[in-house]
């Protein structure tokens, strides 16, 4: 079983990374826009920075509309700010089709 944290922000974020060995993934993101709120690119870098290296971190980048090439830059934006994972929501799709085009968008080429 993996342990997997959710800090709201980076002050919580450094509290989580002083117990790093009782962690498994650090989860960003932000509960006030949603289950699946993206946070901001500056806050996912902060906490990047914030945990040992060795922890994954994750970001998701919100319930998304189908519009590929945003979340696309949504998830690079994720990815250059230091997250190891990224989720997508695909509460905007409306087809199975529409959902891999989303995801293959967001994965790269």
């Amino acid at each position: 079983m993996l342990l997997l944290i959710s800090p709201d922000g980076v002050d919580e974020a450094l509290d989580c990374a002083k117990a790093a060995e009782h962690l498994d993934i650090v989860d960003v993101k932000k509960p006030d826009e949603g289950s699946l709120g993206a946070n901001y690119p500056w806050v996912i870098r902060e906490i990047r920075a914030a945990v040992p290296a060795d922890k994954p971190v994750s970001a998701t980048v919100g319930d998304v509309p189908y519009k590929p090439g945003t979340v696309a830059q949504a998830a690079l934006g994720a990815a250059v700010s230091g997250a190891t994972y990224i989720k997508v929501g695909l509460y905007g799709c409306t087809t199975p089709e529409q959902a891999i085009e989303v995801m293959r968008g967001s994965s790269g080429p």
